[in-house]
């Protein structure tokens, strides 16, 4: 039998040393506890904030500085069709204290934040004019798109577009229509709708004319007849928020349009009809022919707002008249060459209406001028007072021209008849026999008197 005293000898040993190794082990973490002040640990982050050796103290006072920062560098803008509006960020409801007291050290732990739903709901009705609801509306998907950079606070610019949150798209409706005579280019405009039956325009694009053409090898297409399509074309895209990049127009107004609404295409020349789609939405171009008229009409989800285009500022200049003088014409004989025509100023503006009826933004989109085209007038040539075809009747004929060298029938009737002395008018203020007199004494003043001596 084992002796006693050695057993409790040998317990007593162990139970030191146990002690011995608790206090020293758990001791250290112990006074390194309350002697650190309670501060996180390596690699502990709130979103991308650092908060490795900062006390829960420290580490609120770094948030809220942060959330500061990010309130003044942040701007949520919310996109619904053409129309922008600025999210008020009081909206985000911060929950700093709490983030801190849910700090998982060692780790990336996320900042606590809410959303004012009510308050974003009433905000984003009166901005798109219609009611959320959940049959027709994403709100729940908004919302967290919306936390998803606010608790990781990311500054900058976010755009939020709500159209896509819309679950019930929009149809496809006639925007805007125009329809303008083909006259003689019936053939090659129908040529165009049979291979250009619609043309679609994405979102954040451009449409060109001369590019469309290019793209799929057409070249039989004149001047004349692109003209005629970029009008078409033009005249549709101006009642929209399109953006005229580039447009052009030719020095007298074409019979198909009015003023202020042409576009004019030159492929030699490099002119163009462009414009840009700054939508998030694409649009479709469709073309007709419906007898006679070549038809364009825009096609796509609506507008948020109106687009009004009219003319105002219209100027007339009267032409000049040009006369040309023709020796094949007979005298007094006028012909018009060329009416003339006008000249034109006008200035096209574009007005922004809502739904209401108010005037929120006038632009003016051009102004055109056309010089006026002078009067052309053809005429006989001028004949010389002193001529002898001009006698006392002044011609029987007044749009005959005769010849100086040819004598007139009344002339060549009297060649052989005396020449009886001119009788003067009554009341002219002398007689007769005193007129006489003096003739006479003019003649005897030339070749000398009767009764004067030859010398």
């Amino acid at each position: 039998m084992r002796n006693p005293q050695t057993a409790k000898l040998f317990l007593v040993l162990v139970f030191c040393t146990a002690f011995l190794f608790s206090f020293s082990h758990f001791g250290a973490k112990a006074f390194d506890k309350f002697t650190s002040k309670d501060t996180f640990e390596n690699n502990t982050r709130i979103s991308k904030i650092e908060l490795s050796g900062l006390s829960k103290t420290e580490a609120l006072n770094l948030l809220i500085e942060k959330q500061k920062e990010w309130y003044e560098n942040t701007t949520v803008s919310f996109h619904y069709k053409e129309t922008v509006k600025k999210m008020d960020l009081d909206y985000f409801l911060f929950n700093l204290k709490k983030s801190i007291d849910k700090v998982e050290n060692g780790k990336t732990n996320e900042l606590i934040v809410k959303i004012d739903e009510e308050s974003l709901r009433s905000f984003i009705e009166k901005f798109t004019l219609q009611e959320i609801h959940a049959d027709t509306f994403d709100f729940e998907r908004l919302i967290h798109d919306l936390l998803m950079f606010a608790s990781m606070l990311e500054e900058g610019d976010h755009n939020i577009k709500i159209d896509q949150y819309f679950l019930a798209r929009e149809k496809n409706e006639v925007i805007s229509e125009t329809a303008i005579k083909a006259d003689k280019n019936v053939e090659i405009l129908r040529k165009w709708t049979e291979q250009f039956p619609s043309i679609e325009i994405a979102p954040q694009s451009q449409f060109s004319i001369l590019k469309t053409v290019k793209e799929r090898n057409t070249d039989f297409f004149s001047s004349e007849a692109l003209s005629m399509i970029a009008t078409a074309v033009y005249k549709t895209a101006l009642p929209t928020n399109f953006a005229i990049t580039e447009r052009h127009i030719g020095r007298e107004l074409p019979s198909y349009t009015d003023a202020g609404y042409e576009a004019k295409i030159n492929q030699y020349k490099n002119m163009d009809l462009v414009f840009t789609n700054p939508n998030n939405e694409k649009y479709l171009l469709e073309f007709k022919m419906i007898d006679n008229l070549f038809y364009v009409s825009l096609k796509g989800a609506t507008f948020a707002y109106q687009y009004n285009v009219k003319t105002e500022d219209k100027q007339t200049f009267k032409p000049k008249t040009i006369i040309q003088y023709s020796a094949q014409l007979p005298f007094g004989k006028n012909i018009i060459l060329d009416e003339g025509k006008d000249g034109i100023l006008v200035k096209v503006i574009r007005e922004t209406v809502d739904k209401n009826g108010n005037v929120l933004k006038k632009e003016q989109i051009s102004e055109d001028f056309y010089p006026p085209v002078p009067k052309v007038i053809s005429r006989s040539l001028i004949v010389d007072k002193s001529s002898p075809t001009k006698n006392e009747n002044n011609l029987d004929d007044q749009n005959t021209v005769r010849s100086p060298e040819t004598p007139s029938v009344s002339d060549a009737e009297n060649a052989d008849k005396p020449k009886e002395p001119s009788v003067p008018k009554s009341g002219s203020g002398e007689d007769q026999s005193d007129q006489t007199d003096k003739k006479i004494e003019k003649e005897n003043d030339l070749w000398g008197k009767p009764n004067e001596t030859e010398k």
